[in-house]
């Protein structure tokens, strides 16, 4: 189960604390004199929770706000003397602010949808593995180059700025980043729990598969079932009756025959299965990903343009290292790591699912197509047409979500930084 995992939980107060999830786990009434494994947790809507929720949104709105004024009155980018980069500092701050805002009235606002998805993944329970090694780095990467960030903010701020301001600058950074592991977090794992409903699934698809795959092997090398099976009952004779001789065996480098893999019958794979069974289990991971979809696409629509304004300012930057300090140049490291590895996080995050879509379109293709009964060729055909359904993997109908998009958006900082470089030679030379 979802709940019963010690970083999903972690997890769920995380989400808890930062109003996006204000709900309660609840055994279900119905499995309390079942064991602990088998009893299913739902989600429930908690008052208090629900309160915490309205009253962190209205927090972080005001914070927000009050960041905004101040990064359009009293810049914090003209520290480093160019009025490109104070320009470019001050677009930063302020999109930050209100991406913050955005980011938290829109989870805040669909708290409902988050909770559905949860509850559909409990009922999925023990069909669907995680793998939480590529979250743990990136969550490590982004929290420890946001507290840099804090530092040196409050390093280079102190003396410059009113406590407020530098304050509400500080939440800011450290939000922004939270916002950023987690939406990486939802979307990441959404995807990948979908695809392993689906290879579950079609688990037997792919036993059978893998087994017409050692079949065809054998054929092009020649080696026919009986040859096969043959040459395996001859080993297994081998290793019985000289096991206590292995050592001496080991030393005169004695060459053994190695058991060829057998061409298995698929009678006990997919020609077994009822057809309509996999297609509502390709339905049912279908809903969960459109599901996933829906509730991040107006959330990733906004970080993504926040990531790119990060990505362009800190690029900038760095093109004045040579004149920046020491606190300024880490300032814009941060920046730069934090942007890059966010928008590495989401855009992998559909790959995974990617591909598995395409090799089991491949497996049922094969098996369609290869030593099938007439009557099944055509179910499994009908499953295949189901798999290429599978619901974009876009954002609002504007960008797909795809490792494509990097090289547009290193394209178009690229371009814009030749563009500031431009703004920033003009400016040194009117000086």
């Amino acid at each position: 189960m979802l709940y019963k995992s010690k970083i999903s939980r972690s997890f769920f107060w995380v989400l808890k604390i930062f109003g996006a999830l204000p709900f309660k786990p609840k055994v279900q009434p119905d499995c309390k004199e079942s064991s602990q494994d088998e009893c299913e947790i739902k989600l429930q809507q908690s008052r208090g929770w629900q309160a915490w929720s309205a009253v962190w949104t209205l927090m972080m709105v005001t914070v927000m706000a009050v960041d905004a004024y101040y990064a359009a009155t009293d810049p914090r980018g003209k520290l480093v003397g160019c009025m490109t980069m104070v320009i470019a500092h001050m677009n930063c701050d302020i999109t930050t602010s209100v991406t913050v805002i955005l980011l938290q009235t829109i989870f805040w606002r669909q708290s409902d949808q988050l909770a559905q998805i949860w509850n559909h993944v409990n009922l999925l329970g023990k069909r669907v593995a995680w793998n939480n090694g590529v979250t743990l780095v990136m969550v490590t990467i982004i929290i420890c180059s946001s507290v840099a960030n804090v530092i040196i903010y409050i390093i280079c701020l102190k003396d410059y700025t009113p406590s407020l301001s530098l304050v509400a600058v500080c939440t800011k950074v450290m939000i922004i980043a939270f916002w950023f592991a987690i939406l990486g977090i939802i979307h990441h794992h959404g995807m990948h729990i979908t695809g392993s409903y689906l290879t579950n699934i079609l688990q037997p698809i792919t036993d059978t598969f893998n087994q017409e795959m050692e079949n065809r092997k054998l054929k092009i090398n020649g080696i026919t079932s009986k040859d096969a099976e043959k040459n395996l009952c001859t080993v297994s004779s081998e290793r019985s009756s000289d096991i206590p001789n292995m050592s001496s065996m080991a030393s005169q480098n004695i060459p053994r025959k190695l058991p060829s893999l057998l061409p298995i019958s698929p009678k006990d794979g997919w020609l077994a299965m009822d057809p309509e069974h996999l297609k509502d289990g390709v339905l049912d991971a279908y809903s969960l990903l459109d599901d996933i979809k829906t509730y991040c696409e107006r959330p990733l629509a906004v970080a993504m343009y926040c990531l790119i304004i990060w990505l362009l300012t800190s690029a900038f930057y760095l093109t004045l290292w040579p004149v920046m300090g020491f606190q300024q140049r880490i300032l814009g490291s941060c920046h730069m790591i934090i942007a890059v590895v966010s928008l590495l996080y989401l855009l992998n995050s559909t790959h995974g699912l990617r591909k598995q879509l395409t090799n089991m379109k491949w497996m049922f293709t094969y098996l369609a197509n290869h030593n099938s009964q007439h009557y099944k060729k055509q179910q499994l055909q009908e499953v295949r047409q189901l798999l290429k359904e599978c619901p974009e993997f876009d954002v609002m109908g504007v960008f797909a979500m795809t490792r494509a998009r990097l090289l547009d958006i290193f394209s178009f900082v690229a371009t814009y930084i030749v563009i500031l470089l431009q703004f920033r030679q003009s400016e040194f030379s009117s000086n």
